[in-house]
């Protein structure tokens, strides 16, 4: 259901369901029909679901759930088919309810003559296809009745010439409709055949002079298609897609080198044109294609480059275990390459920290650092991995000095694509250090270049950062602006991680403008996402959001059922945070704790969040977060300690 659906949205240009699809856990309806939604901006969304009878109570409970979220967004029509179908109750959904069967008896009649006729065959037709109109036209081009319904497209292909097989298959491993001329290319194949092939139910005609087939006849001419025969013709659909030089057909003719067995034209294509290929989001059609190219490509450096590439498409799209994985088989394959083998390893260490496998990340490191290597472009980077191990150990004065080295020296030896990495992270800890509107000059400085080079993932952090600092200088609408434009684009190109983080955004955002209700909507949706991507940070964060939201909600007549959810999300979010290395999201989430505990005159907890939460600042040099936190509670918790010297509860007033 959701792969067709995500199918069905890349159509607009909007493939952000096709890497959601992908995820390890099963899809969840709201995080789909948010998605989608987005997707399909103002449009109405038709979904048709064929024999409905037949879905088991996941399957309808998923439909049910999902169709009520699509149905806040807009007006959309489901359409159900099968048989004894029950009804379905949705608000601002139409439901159209359709019982099928085959066509009757006078319809089958007027196609069939339409067709050719079928004289006094007719009766045993009808009876063996049961009606169906793509049936009944193929029993019009075939001489005999099939014992069976199923048998008749087999039937209506074995008429076939091993010529007109041959020109048709192209069209049988096409992802899409294909013009007319290209299946005349190479004959026998006439205009004329071309409509006749069409009216007996092989071909059906597309748009524009196009011509695909249906699944059944695919199935018939798969079966039929000799293995040479099947690669010949996606090498003929390489070829013509390397007519343009549009990103899409760009990937379309990867996918047909791969298809056709073309292992060096195919690593070459992928080597030469990474960016653009991977530009166009995660799919496992392109995934499926990178693993059959390493299969099919002999040892070597053809090899090894795709290994690589493999490597940089998982980790774009959060799949940092897999993409150790790649590095590893690279790095393997690669005894005698000291550079390559060097950087694929400190590559390894930037993953083992995004999966926050901080002691494995420092192992890695120390034996990347005994391949002695003559290469200024692998000192900037050994720079910017330790500016990375000592962010992951919490020491951010250190980290945010280093980032800045490692922008200095990659800058100074021409390494582009390491300049903006280290200086998308400098930016991040100039916010928190430096101040906003220095971060504001790095990212002003770096963001054209990551753009044009094709860094999506630089882009997407540099504009966070951004919009973090726009919120720091009290330009609300300019960071909501930043955070959402960054939502919509990574949701197009199927990057999860940032969009996780554009969610936590634009709840950050929210609070900043008391909208308690949309950041909780926000603070969720975020942490389901960082929950399936295994992001602890971003679920730890999130869950203190939500505490907050929660909070302000619960506030000022002490809603109970409110009051412990709020409590429960801020300590687990707590919890969560005390797995990653520290940061300013511990501090804050302390701090929503202190004021809950507060609010329910529990001065020992208050105190105990209040302290850690500036113990925490002061450690990690944010002395501005620490001052405004002294500042804003401070007094507060005074007066806690007060009450816990004199053995007593905090007064009512206190509240």
């Amino acid at each position: 259901m959701v792969s067709a659906l995500a199918h069905a949205l890349s159509s607009l240009g909007r493939p952000q369901l096709a890497y959601y699809a992908q995820l390890p856990r099963n899809p969840l309806p709201r995080e789909c029909a948010d998605l989608a939604a987005r997707a399909l901006e103002e449009k109405t969304l038709a979904a048709v679901v064929d024999d409905f009878h037949l879905a088991g109570p996941d399957l309808r409970g998923f439909i049910l759930e999902f169709f009520s979220a699509l149905g806040a967004r807009g007006r959309h029509q489901l359409y159900i088919l099968g048989q004894a179908i029950p009804e379905l109750a949705l608000d601002r959904v139409t439901v159209h309810r359709v019982t099928l069967g085959g066509l009757d008896r006078a319809a089958a009649h007027e196609l069939t003559d339409r067709q050719g006729g079928l004289s006094d065959r007719f009766e045993d037709v009808y009876r063996v296809t049961l009606g169906s109109p793509l049936l009944l036209k193929l029993a019009v081009s075939r001489p005999g009745v099939a014992t069976e319904a199923l048998d008749l497209p087999a039937a209506a292909v074995a008429k076939l010439g091993s010529g007109e097989l041959r020109a048709l298959t192209p069209a049988a491993v096409a992802n899409e409709p294909l013009p007319a001329q290209f299946l005349l290319e190479e004959g026998p194949l006439t205009e004329d055949r071309l409509k006749d092939l069409a009216r007996g139910g092989i071909l059906q005609p597309a748009l524009h002079g196009q011509y695909e087939v249906l699944q059944a006849i695919r199935s018939a001419l798969l079966a039929r298609i000799d293995p040479g025969d099947e690669r010949h013709a996606h090498r003929r659909l390489a070829q013509y897609y390397a007519r343009s030089h549009r990103p899409e057909p760009l990937r379309e003719r990867f996918l047909h080198l791969v298809h056709g067995e073309q292992w060096r034209e195919a690593a070459e294509l992928l080597s030469s044109r990474e960016r653009e290929i991977f530009r166009l989001g995660y799919s496992e059609a392109l995934r499926a294609a990178i693993r059959s190219l390493v299969s099919g490509l002999p040892p070597g450096s053809a090899k090894v480059r795709t290994y690589l590439c493999e490597a940089t498409l998982l980790r774009q799209h959060s799949d940092f275990a897999e993409a150790i994985l790649s590095l590893r088989r690279a790095i393997g394959l690669a005894p005698d390459d000291a550079r390559l083998r060097k950087e694929a390893m400190l590559r390894v260490v930037d993953l083992h920290l995004k999966l926050g496998e901080v002691d494995a990340a420092q192992s890695e490191f120390e034996k990347a650092q005994k391949a002695r290597t003559a290469s200024r472009r692998l000192d900037a980077y050994t720079v910017l991995t330790e500016a990375r191990l000592d962010e992951g150990r919490g020491e951010w004065k250190r980290a945010s000095s280093e980032y800045q080295r490692a922008f200095e020296l990659s800058r100074r030896v021409h390494a582009a694509d390491l300049a903006l990495e280290s200086i998308a992270s400098w930016s991040k800890f100039a916010e928190g250090t430096s101040g906003p509107e220095v971060a504001l000059r790095l990212i002003r400085q770096a963001l054209p270049n990551a753009r044009q080079s094709g860094h999506m993932d630089v882009v997407f952090n540099l504009r966070l950062a951004r919009a973090r600092a726009y919120s720091d200088t009290g330009k609300q609408d300019l960071a909501e602006e930043e955070v959402a434009a960054v939502r919509g684009e990574a949701e197009a190109l199927g990057y999860l991680t940032q969009l996780t983080y554009a969610l936590s955004g634009l709840a950050a955002v929210a609070t900043e403008r008391q909208q308690w209700a949309a950041c909780s909507a926000y603070a969720k949706q975020a942490g389901e996402l960082a929950e399936r991507l295994g992001n602890n940070l971003v679920l730890g964060h999130t869950l203190a959001t939500l505490c907050a939201a929660e909070f302000r909600q619960a506030h000022p007549d002490g809603n109970p059922w409110l009051l412990k959810e709020a409590l429960d999300h801020g300590l687990r979010g707590v919890e969560v945070l005390k797995q990653t290395a520290p940061s300013d999201s511990l501090v804050f989430a302390h701090t929503y704790l202190v004021e809950i505990y507060l609010f329910t005159k529990r001065p020992a907890e208050a105190v105990a969040h209040y302290d850690a939460a500036i113990a925490i600042a002061e450690g990690l040099g944010l002395t501005r977060l620490a001052g405004l936190t002294a500042e804003n509670l401070g007094p507060q918790v005074d007066e806690a300690r007060k009450q816990i010297e004199k053995g007593s509860r905090l007064p009512e007033s206190g509240a």
